[in-house]
């Protein structure tokens, strides 16, 4: 039965960096855009014709950058009070593990419903979880990257 090791170190400074690539992949278009319109809105408050739809993309725009910001210094955060831990990433024919001193999660290889294959992170997306996981790229070796996709693919989950 194939198993394969991987360990890295989990610092603020890799979730901040995972977290700001999985942003930019799952949100590009809205940040790029968002800027344009918070300050269309903000020229149009004062127009009769436009200030209640300027308002309501204003306040959303603000809406969405706070929770974009919140969840980088919430991910930011969690990792420093955990001091730096090793994370182990195990994976097995039956499941991917995730192991700190203090916790573990397992997942079975239905339980994940994407992997995002970034340059530099994978991330792995839960089915029915909204915090994904981050595991740097250079922790895995190519065998090992090469049998997590193999698994996630046959499992039904998405590799992109």
């Amino acid at each position: 039965m194939p198993e394969h090791r991987a360990k890295f170190i989990y610092s603020a400074y890799l979730v901040r960096g995972a977290y700001a690539a999985y942003l930019w992949r799952r949100s590009a278009t809205l940040i790029v855009v968002s800027p344009m319109l918070l300050l269309w809105s903000l020229f149009e408050l004062k127009s009769g014709d436009y200030a209640w739809p300027a308002g309501f993309i204003g306040g959303a725009t603000v809406l969405l950058w706070g929770a974009w910001i919140g969840g980088y210094r919430r991910s930011a955060q969690t990792a420093a009070a955990l001091g730096n831990p090793e994370v182990e990433l195990l994976a097995t024919e039956e499941a991917v593990t995730f192991r700190m001193p203090h916790a573990m999660s397992v997942v079975e290889w239905p339980g994940i419903a994407t992997l995002l294959r970034l340059r530099r992170f994978w991330i792995f997306v839960r089915v029915g979880m909204v915090n994904p996981s981050f595991v740097p790229v250079e922790a895995m070796g190519p065998e090992m990257r090469a049998f997590i996709e193999g698994k996630i693919r046959q499992a039904g989950g998405r590799v992109r």
